[in-house]
């Protein structure tokens, strides 16, 4: 039996365009050691502070 967690080759974390890299980096060290270590993540920021 195939399941789902077998074909997904990374899980998107999305984060919101007004949300810049100081805030952005915050919460991303506060969630990071709470991800399921059994997939990879993807982060999608939206902000030009990222750049």
């Amino acid at each position: 039996m195939i399941y789902l967690k077998d074909k997904i080759l990374a899980l998107l974390i999305q984060l919101p365009p007004s949300m810049g890299i100081l805030e952005g980096m915050n919460g991303l060290r506060n969630i990071i050691p709470e991800l399921d270590k059994r997939f990879r993540y993807a982060v999608e920021v939206r902000d030009s502070s990222w750049f």
